[in-house]
C-alpha cells in the first residue's frame, strides 16, 4: 500500500533516514515498499540495498512537485522505467523549464496522480494512469467513486514522518523552505498532516468498503521490479 514513502533525501521536507524507514515497514511485516523521494532519486541504491538486508521488495520512482504542489508520482516498472524518470527530470533541470501539470507518456512508468491534480475533465487516463486516494478522502469522493472510478483508484498514503518528533521537525522543514514563521504555515505551503506510517491492517480496514481499490494497488505494485546487482 505504500507508494509514495519520503526519506530526508526529500529536501526541506522528509524527515526518515532511509534505514529507519525500511526497519519499521519491516517491523510492521511490510513486504513490498517504494520510495519515492520529491524531484530526486538520490537515495534509490541505498534504499533496493536496504530493503534487501530487510527482506523487503523496493519500488523505486520520484514525486513531481512544483514548488508546494504535488503533482504526480512516477512508479518505475523496470530499469528502463527509471531511466525514463530520471531523463524526465534531468531534462526540465538541465532547461530551467517547469514541470508540467500532467505527466508525458511514459512506456515502463505508472503514474498516479493525486486528487487535486486530476487531468483536465473530458481527458481520459492513460492506461498507466491512476488515482490516488487517500484514506482521508475516502468520504469526500465517495460519490465519485460510485460512477466508475474504482477501476482506476489507488491506495495513496504518503509517508514524511514515523513519529509526532518527525512531524514537528517536518514543519520546520516546509517553514525554513517557504521562508515563513512556523505560526504562518499552512496546508497551501506544503504541510504534511497525515503523512505518516499506517499498519498495513488499518489501511485495509479503512478501504474495506472499497477492496477494488486495495486490488487495484496490490496489482500496480507487483507489476513494478527493480534489482541491483551489488556485487559486481
Amino acid at each position: 500500500m505504500y507508494i509514495n514513502c519520503h526519506s530526508t533525501y526529500s529536501l526541506c521536507y522528509g524527515t526518515i533516514p532511509i534505514k529507519e524507514l525500511v526497519s519499521q515497514a519491516a517491523q510492521w511485516g511490510i513486504r513490498v515498499l517504494a520510495l519515492t523521494d520529491i524531484n530526486c532519486s538520490t537515495g534509490v541504491f541505498e534504499f533496493v540495498q536496504q530493503c534487501n538486508s530487510f527482506g523487503i521488495t523496493p519500488i523505486v520512482g520520484i514525486e513531481f512537485r512544483r514548488n508546494n504542489t504535488l503533482l504526480f508520482v512516477g512508479l518505475a516498472r523496470n530499469k528502463e522505467g527509471f531511466r525514463e524518470l530520471n531523463v524526465f527530470l534531468t531534462d526540465h533541470n538541465l532547461n530551467k523549464t517547469p514541470l508540467p501539470a500532467q505527466a508525458p507518456e511514459f512506456n515502463n512508468v505508472t503514474v498516479v496522480y493525486p486528487t487535486h491534480n486530476l487531468p483536465p475533465e473530458g481527458t481520459s487516463l492513460r492506461d498507466n494512469e491512476y488515482i490516488g486516494i487517500r484514506p482521508s478522502e475516502l468520504t469526500k469522493y465517495q460519490l465519485t467513486l460510485q460512477r466508475g472510478e474504482l477501476k482506476k483508484a489507488v491506495v495513496l498514503q504518503p509517508v514524511t514522518y514515523l513519529s509526532q518528533t518527525g512531524r514537528e521537525l517536518h514543519k520546520r522543514l516546509r517553514a525554513i523552505d517557504n521562508n515563513v514563521l512556523l505560526t504562518m504555515l499552512n496546508k497551501e505551503m506544503g504541510v504534511a498532516d497525515d503523512e505518516y506510517l499506517i499498519e498495513p491492517d488499518r489501511i485495509v480496514r479503512r478501504f474495506s468498503a472499497y477492496p477494488e481499490i486495495i486490488l487495484n494497488t496490490q496489482r500496480l505494485m507487483e507489476s513494478c521490479q527493480f534489482t541491483v546487482d551489488f556485487d559486481r
